[in-house]
């Protein structure tokens, strides 16, 4: 009964402390999240940023889709974006994570049936239910 009792006891203190941690877990600055963008835009691996996208995220994707997107269909969408188009390499032009909205313009590098090419990025980010999420990604 003891034994039972102990281990009980474990269980909700290791619950508890697991519950507080999530409590406690600050949401991802503007910068960390841009930052991340930007790792994706370098190896096309969007599945790194699949948290940072609400509900409704707007896509302009060169000579593609343009619009809103859920969760779901703006990482399907991205995929299937950088499977054609494969990352050389992404620079970003200009970054302000301070602002009320932030955004990021870059410059992507990608190989097109063997052909490097070459188009402009624009990022921004919301804040929505005390996170920030991207809200918008148009590559001209």
């Amino acid at each position: 009964m003891k034994k039972l009792l102990i281990i009980a006891l474990i269980a909700v203190i290791s619950f508890s402390f697991a519950e507080f941690d999530q409590l406690t877990a600050q949401p991802k600055t503007p910068a960390v999240i841009l930052n991340d963008v930007k790792e994706v835009f370098k190896t096309g691996k969007v599945d790194q940023i699949s948290d940072y996208f609400s509900g409704k995220t707007f896509l302009s994707l060169k000579d593609s889709k343009n619009g809103y997107y859920s969760k779901n269909q703006t990482i399907n969408i991205l995929r299937k974006f950088f499977e054609i188009n494969h990352p050389v390499s992404f620079v970003y032009t200009s970054l302000n994570d301070k602002a009320a909205a932030p955004f990021a313009t870059g410059k992507l590098k990608f190989a097109l049936q063997g052909v490097i090419k070459e188009s402009y990025v624009f990022v921004s980010l919301n804040y929505s239910n005390e996170k920030w999420y991207v809200s918008q990604i148009t590559i001209n």
